[in-house]
């Protein structure tokens, strides 16, 4: 279990914020993360997440990882990637709805984009229960089905990602993994339609978000 003590001094937010990270591993392939805050002196927010990279196969990039995602809109991102409050429809390169090969979209993405690749904030279909993503390698079969009860989901696909940057498939590069981060719609302090992540002085709140390994030969 991670612990610390995180002040406005440190980070700009109003307040102090206790936090404690527990990971716990299960008999069923399941990684746990619970990530709990406990706000004082005044009113502040918490909305958690984790930046983990997935590659799930043996190669130097994701190309052969399908992804599929609960998810029929992402959000309009102004030029400094801060939400303003739109939503746009996922069609062409964003639509994932399918089990849809990585291949295809980021190609795409590569050649229209300035990012050349996913920097974006998928909305979570509330009615899709805890599921919110599938990542699989079509070579390996290896799958991560990510859990959790939130309304967003980031996806980075390590666009601007170096070689001085040292990874266990080898040097960083473009594509190399996916980060797959859930959370409240980013912005929502300034945009309450997209959710409340205010956390009260005294108040205590705790988020989860589940990795579930599978793997089928």
């Amino acid at each position: 279990m991670l612990k610390a003590k995180i002040t406005s001094a440190q980070d700009g937010f109003p307040g102090t914020l206790d936090s404690t990270i527990e990971y716990l591993l299960t008999s069923d392939n399941q990684v746990m993360i619970k990530m709990t805050g406990t706000q004082s002196l005044v009113d502040g927010v918490f909305n958690p997440t984790v930046h983990a990279y997935f590659n799930l196969g043996e190669t130097s990039n994701i190309l052969n990882h399908i992804l599929q995602l609960k998810s029929d809109n992402h959000l309009a991102l102004a030029v400094d990637k801060v939400p303003i409050g739109t939503l746009s429809p996922n069609q062409g390169a964003y639509d994932l709805a399918y089990s849809s090969s990585l291949k295809r979209p980021l190609i795409q993405l590569k050649n229209t984009t300035s990012e050349q690749g996913f920097d974006d904030v998928f909305v979570m279909n509330q009615s899709a229960g805890k599921t919110v993503a599938i990542l699989k390698d079509t070579v390996s079969s290896r799958t991560i089905e990510i859990k959790s009860k939130r309304n967003g989901l980031v996806v980075f696909t390590a666009n601007t990602m170096t070689a001085d940057i040292p990874t266990n498939h080898g040097q960083g590069r473009r594509w190399i993994a996916v980060a797959l981060e859930p959370q409240t719609l980013p912005n929502s302090e300034n945009i309450p339609e997209f959710g409340d992540v205010t956390l009260k002085s005294g108040e205590t709140r705790q988020e989860v978000i589940i990795y579930q390994y599978h793997q089928s030969f």
